[in-house]
């Protein structure tokens, strides 16, 4: 039996932010949005989704997500924030983002992307690149709050 709450819910989502770092040089992902996509059609953005309620958890829709969008596989991620301010995704009003993060060791070279899903282009970018300071959704707090934390 399905129960219909009577008050709007909000969705639930995962933001990944992913480092890559060599000696002093550190980078983070990046994917850009598709043309077609429904909100923030061609900005670039941290790769995401939506977690698919009653089938995986977060942390399970964190990894999927990072290996639909940039082919990538991570051993495990750390949720590090909470992401709950109204008018982040113009789609809805609000929405619960969890946001993880994981760090990797090497060269950008070692870490081929692929994009897929509704990203269009993925790169690995110097984590001080100006492009990491227009992001779609809310995703420039999420960097810099995962910034902050990178080497704790």
């Amino acid at each position: 039996m399905t129960y219909i709450y009577q008050y709007p819910m909000a969705p639930v989502t995962a933001t990944g932010v992913i480092f890559l770092r060599k000696e002093s040089k550190v980078w983070v992902l990046l994917g850009k949005r598709h043309p077609r996509a429904d909100a923030f059609p061609n900005y670039w953005c941290l790769p995401g989704g939506f977690v698919d309620v009653g089938k995986e958890s977060t942390e399970q829709a964190m990894l999927r997500e990072l290996r639909e969008e940039v082919s990538l596989e991570v051993p495990a991620v750390r949720l590090f924030m909470m992401d709950d301010a109204p008018g982040q995704d113009p789609r809805y009003d609000q929405l619960f983002n969890t946001c993880w993060t994981h760090t990797l060791r090497g060269d950008p070279s070692e870490f081929p992307l692929r994009a897929g899903d509704d990203i269009s282009e993925a790169r690995w970018v110097p984590a001080w690149d100006p492009m990491t300071q227009r992001l779609a959704f809310g995703h420039n707090a999420v960097f810099q709050k995962a910034l902050e934390l990178i080497d704790n």
